[in-house]
């Protein structure tokens, strides 16, 4: 039989969107007396099946760099081991102490799956300049014939005719050369 082994998970402080029921543990609801308890926030317990994925993670070193970077961050903040604190752990690994919280957080409240990976983005960080009509209107204006006094059109030729035909608001040469590339056009 093999003993179990568990890993306390720790919160310096406990997140804001959970309210305190008096007794160390913390609830989503406002409703105290729902017994829809999240086990203890600040004492979760990994299973001894999560603590050896954690440390194969981190032994194997094959996997993605940023999910090595988690699992380290939970095996340190594991209180039956090292214990560290945010602090601690941040300047261990070169992190912002709220990416620490926020992992330790998202192990709580998501499980160890999510505290493993990436929180996705809700707004891309950059918008996109072409949309499907857009790029159609793209493709369909660069097999079009140049305008005169021209053999061909150009990628600056063609970012400026697509914003004089209101195509797009505003677009680069290197847009317009990044987007013919991505449909496969050996028009450039």
């Amino acid at each position: 039989m093999v003993a179990s082994k568990s890993c306390l998970i720790r919160f310096q402080s406990p997140p804001k969107s959970l309210a305190s029921d008096g007794q160390g543990r913390y609830v989503q609801s406002k409703n105290l007396h729902e017994m829809n308890i999240y086990k203890d926030v600040i004492n979760k317990r990994l299973k001894i099946t999560s603590w050896e994925q954690l440390e194969e993670i981190t032994r194997k070193g094959t996997t993605q760099a940023y999910r090595i970077l988690h699992a380290n961050i939970l095996l340190k903040a594991d209180a039956n081991a090292d214990n560290w604190g945010n602090d601690q752990i941040a300047g261990a690994y070169g992190c912002h102490q709220g990416t620490v919280g926020n992992i330790r957080k998202r192990f709580v409240t998501e499980g160890l799956e999510a505290a493993l990976k990436r929180k996705p983005q809700k707004v891309l960080s950059r918008q996109l300049i072409f949309d499907g009509r857009a790029e159609a209107q793209l493709i369909a204006l660069s097999l079009s014939s140049p305008p005169e006094g021209y053999s061909g059109w150009s990628l600056r030729l063609l970012a400026d005719k697509l914003v004089e035909l209101e195509i797009v608001d505003e677009v680069s040469h290197e847009t317009v050369r990044s987007t013919l590339k991505k449909m496969k056009s050996n028009l450039i």
